[in-house]
């Protein structure tokens, strides 16, 4: 069975860029608790939800293996 890790793909530098996530939840919370993106949600005047649908901020699904 496949297994995979979640990593976070953003237009700006949130410090994501040498993290994996177990699910994309878990990568949805670590957002949520990022205080780079309140500051990126206050200049842009919408919510995390609206830069993701955006494209702005997208997740990318890696394949584990194993050998």
């Amino acid at each position: 069975m496949k297994q995979y890790v979640y990593r976070i793909n953003s237009e700006w530098d949130i410090g994501s860029e040498y993290l994996v996530f177990s699910t994309k939840e878990a990568a949805m919370k670590w957002l949520d608790n990022n205080p780079n993106i309140d500051d990126i949600l206050e200049e842009d005047g919408g919510t995390l939800n609206d830069i993701i649908d955006e494209g702005l901020i997208s997740f990318s699904a890696l394949e584990i293996v194993y050998e």
